[in-house]
C-alpha cells in the first residue's frame, strides 16, 4: 500500500496550508472545488458512487398507493359488516363512498407519482409503482362504473 504525497505548499498569493482532499479515483489526491463544504457533500456508498437522495414525492405516492391498495380490504369488511347487521340498504352508499376515496386516492398517487418521475437526480422506482397502481386502479374503478351502466340499462 503507497502512502499518500505530503501537502503542497499553497500557490503564490495565498496564505496559509490547505488539506489535500482525496480523489475520486483511488490513490490520486487533488484540492476541493471552491464552494463545496465536506460535510454537506454527498457520502459515497459501497460502489464508490454517491447516494442518491430521497425523492420525497416517490415516497409520498407510494403512500398514497398503499392508503389506496389497503381500502380494498377495509371496503369488503364495510360491506360484509353492512350485511350482518342487516343494513343491506346502505350498501349502495358505501359503494359510492368507497369509489369516491378509490378515484381521488388513485388520481393523487397518480399526480405525486408522475411529479416523482420529474424531479432530477433522484430514486423513480417509488414514483413509478405508484403511478401504476394508480392507473390500474383508475382503470379498475371505470371499468367497474361502465359494467354496471351498461347492466343497469337492460
Amino acid at each position: 500500500m503507497s502512502q499518500p504525497p505530503p501537502p503542497q505548499p499553497p500557490p503564490p498569493g495565498q496564505a496559509g496550508w490547505s488539506q489535500p482532499q482525496p480523489a475520486a479515483q483511488a490513490g490520486g489526491w487533488q484540492p476541493q472545488p471552491a464552494g463545496a463544504h465536506p460535510g454537506l457533500a454527498q457520502q459515497p456508498d459501497a460502489s464508490g458512487r454517491p447516494r442518491r437522495r430521497a425523492n420525497v414525492l416517490g415516497i409520498a405516492a407510494i403512500l398514497v398507493a398503499a392508503v389506496l391498495t389497503l381500502s380494498g380490504p377495509a371496503q369488503h369488511l364495510t360491506f360484509n359488516l353492512a350485511v350482518l347487521s342487516g343494513g343491506t340498504a346502505s350498501i349502495a352508499g358505501i359503494n359510492g363512498l368507497f369509489t369516491a376515496i378509490h378515484v381521488i386516492l388513485a388520481l393523487a398517487a397518480i399526480g405525486l407519482g408522475v411529479a416523482g418521475l420529474l424531479v432530477r437526480d433522484r430514486g423513480r422506482i417509488l414514483a413509478a409503482a405508484a403511478v401504476g397502481i394508480g392507473a390500474s386502479t383508475l382503470v379498475g374503478v371505470l371499468a367497474s362504473l361502465v359494467i354496471g351502466l351498461a347492466f343497469s340499462a337492460r
